[in-house]
């Protein structure tokens, strides 16, 4: 998670998909890429919560991050497949010996902290909320993949150079394209990716949670 916590974009979408009927148990995970996942997972426990379910287990998975290409390269990655499978094994268990879900123990009661302020390489504030990525036509040859690929039905169907609505910089349409011609230019946005990669260069670890 790039923002410390739920997109505010996609936010109601998960609104709307996580209903519950008051005591359904509900699995809350979230994945991000090497930073920090923040508060992330407490807001997806809290939205679950409130939208009637039951977090009987909750985790914080690392991939690769959407900004980076060498940032959490290849996460998840066997270790961390073994670590989920364990907790999955535990949460079977869990349920088939427990005919009522109980909630997982976590803060309920402090305030959500803003969202994350991106930074430069310099640790000054990176402001690149409108940067979109541009495109080489001369290497496009509008097979459309990016249309489908972006998440947020962004890309013009008649012109895939032109961004029409809001681009959360997840690098989808730049991923997608088999000809590379998909690119950020934006210095702002390019620092901040610089700073990520020179700074959260450790390995982080999945975090588990799950009812005693």
């Amino acid at each position: 998670m790039f923002t410390r916590r739920i997109p505010n974009k996609i936010l109601p979408d998960f609104k709307k998909c996580i209903v519950g009927a008051g005591h359904t148990p509900v699995i809350s995970v979230c994945v991000y890429g090497n930073r920090n996942y923040d508060e992330a997972l407490r807001e997806l426990l809290l939205l679950s919560e409130e939208n009637g379910c039951i977090p009987v287990a909750a985790a914080a998975m690392i991939s690769q991050h959407a900004f980076s290409d060498t940032l959490a390269k290849g996460r998840p990655d066997i270790q961390d497949f073994k670590k989920l499978n364990s907790f999955s094994k535990n949460i079977a268990q869990l349920l088939k010996d427990n005919s009522t879900a109980v909630a997982i123990d976590y803060d309920r009661a402090t305030p959500l902290s803003p969202y994350y302020t991106p930074l430069k390489a310099d640790l000054t504030p990176a402001r690149f909320l409108k940067a979109t990525p541009l495109t080489d036509l001369q290497k496009c040859s509008h097979c459309g993949l990016c249309v489908k690929k972006c998440p947020m039905n962004s890309i013009s169907k008649e012109d895939v150079s032109k961004v029409t609505s809001v681009c959360i910089k997840c690098q989808a349409c730049i991923k997608i394209c088999p000809a590379h011609a998909k690119y950020f230019v934006d210095e702002a946005f390019l620092s901040h990716v610089e700073m990520l990669e020179n700074t959260y260069t450790e390995r982080k670890e999945p975090t588990f949670i799950i009812t005693n």
